[in-house]
């Protein structure tokens, strides 16, 4: 027969079960923490992951005030001033035009340009996109013959990719810069420097001799024609949109803002999409005017604009970079 259970026995077993007890409500409070910590970390992670946070629409051409389409041909910008040096570069860029250099040089970027988007520029010249072309180019005051004998030259950029940029080598690349180096070289100016701006500065940074060619994917348009040389063509690309992801207003082109005055969209100053914007019909207070590229899609990612244009080249290296 067992022992009478005392009173301080009883106690003691009364302890250690409140003990246990408060420790499994320790062990499992712990424990939702876990959990809860855990689910706050996916939140943030979901959050911060903005592979989810935009996407780009459907590639498109923008038409002109009169509602022809419009094809977006990107060359190199010359001061009017400087026809000898424009004439030299063109004749050789003609050359690898024929050759396929170019085709080699920007399908290098394949996951932003094909060859049909360079073999679309192989049968234009800068005239037949901008009728004004070149109308006002001078015989030279020997740039020319001063960039050979000094085998350097200074470039401007405005440090979009993938059209022209400064790499982490400190090396100007993209599209325009590789391709302007290699006419360069063989014109005997071996040594190229670029100078970075704000992309709605380069045509005032080079006639202001801050740099002598514009090697940035530049457009070839009217506008900018009545101001500058322009090479013939190296590449004609569409534009495109970037969205919040699922594109919840079902954005799909300029067309999208005239339907929806609500709506706002992001343009960069100086570029054509301010002037496709308003052709479009887009009233402007539905223009939310950038300065650089990378603060428009921050805006977008903020919800501070609904949308932003850009070349389907760039917008969808930066819905990628921001993934």
């Amino acid at each position: 027969m067992s022992s009478p259970v005392t009173s301080k026995q009883r106690y003691l077993f009364l302890r250690v079960l409140a003990l246990l007890a408060a420790f499994a409500l320790v062990v499992a409070a712990c424990g939702d923490d876990d959990d809860t910590s855990a689910d706050d970390t996916s939140a943030d992670d979901g959050g911060d992951d903005s592979s989810d946070s935009i996407e780009a629409v459907e590639p498109f051409f923008p038409s002109d005030a009169e509602g022809n389409e419009v094809l977006p041909c990107g060359g190199y910008g010359f001061r009017t001033e400087d026809g000898d040096f424009y004439e030299a570069f063109n004749e050789q860029l003609n050359a690898f035009r024929e050759d396929g250099t170019t085709i080699d040089l920007i399908t290098a970027y394949e996951d932003d340009f094909s060859e049909a988007d360079v073999t679309k520029a192989n049968d234009l010249s800068a005239t037949d996109i901008a009728p004004n072309a070149n109308a006002d180019a001078g015989d030279g005051d020997g740039l020319l013959e001063e960039l050979q004998s000094s085998g350097s030259i200074t470039i401007g950029v405005a440090n979009e990719v993938p059209f022209g940029f400064v790499g982490d080598d400190g090396e100007p690349t993209g599209i325009a810069p590789d391709v302007a180096i290699a006419v360069l070289a063989e014109l005997g100016i071996t040594e190229v420097d670029a100078q970075v701006v704000e992309f709605g500065q380069l045509i005032g940074g080079l006639q202001a001799g801050q740099f002598d060619l514009i090697a940035a994917g530049m457009y070839i348009n009217e506008e900018r024609a009545e101001q500058i040389l322009f090479s013939d063509p190296d590449y004609c690309i569409a534009e495109s949109l970037a969205v919040p992801a699922g594109n919840p207003q079902g954005i799909v082109d300029y067309q999208s803002f005239v339907d929806n005055p609500d709506l706002s969209l992001a343009v960069a100053t100086g570029t054509v999409e301010v002037g496709y914007a308003e052709d479009a019909g887009i009233p402007d207070d539905q223009l939310e005017v950038f300065a650089d590229i990378d603060g428009m899609y921050d805006a977008l990612e903020a919800g501070e604009v609904d949308a932003v244009t850009g070349t389907a080249a760039t917008v969808q290296r930066q819905v990628a970079s921001r993934s």
